[in-house]
């Protein structure tokens, strides 16, 4: 009889147990997994756009959305400004690609606080993509920030900035006065 009671309790310990274990294996794999992504449908604008698994949406601005990375280091912002004129669009050609990534880049042209770190052209999830990482020093913040440029992703046209910066690890930064600052598009 002793012998029954003390089991039940372990069989329910080992069930929790494995229950969390698998918890931790799926965000694991998700925080490891960044090209895996989830959509989400904005119902007043109609646009649909992925981001990746494990980000979470923490609110709007202007241009677009605002997420955090698992980590909370990061911020994630989809732009959809320019979406209505390029949604048609098909990047065929690197030329194409390369045209498009210079104009995002143009308002950096010439400010002594940009310097570019690298201007990849790569391929996700078969797409054509252009992957610009650059430093922008900011008062006394250096910034890491990263464009992604993705022709044509699943039919539609995606472009996010993706920003990061050891400030961030404590504050959200202040977006208007980074955007005032870079004088983004």
């Amino acid at each position: 009889m002793k012998k029954r009671i003390y089991i039940i309790p372990l069989i329910v310990v080992a069930a929790i147990s494995i229950a969390v274990l698998f918890m931790v294996s799926l965000k694991k794999q998700s925080e490891q997994n960044p090209s895996e992504f989830v959509t989400h449908s904005d119902i007043k604008t109609g646009i649909a756009f992925d981001y990746p698994i494990g980000w979470t949406r923490v609110g709007n601005i202007p241009e677009g959305y605002m997420f955090t990375s698992p980590e909370e280091k990061s911020i994630f912002i989809f732009s959809h400004s320019k979406i209505s004129e390029a949604a048609s669009r098909d990047y065929s050609s690197k030329k194409d690609l390369d045209r498009e990534a210079s104009d995002l880049l143009s308002p950096f042209k010439g400010n002594k606080n940009f310097r570019l770190i690298s201007n990849i052209s790569t391929k996700i999830n078969n797409a054509k993509a252009k992957d610009i990482t650059f430093s922008y020093r900011d008062r006394e913040e250096l910034l890491k920030i990263r464009l992604l440029v993705i022709g044509k992703y699943k039919g539609c046209f995606h472009y996010f900035t993706l920003y990061s910066s050891k400030a961030f690890e404590k504050d959200v930064p202040d977006f208007e006065r980074i955007k005032k600052s870079i004088r983004f598009k």
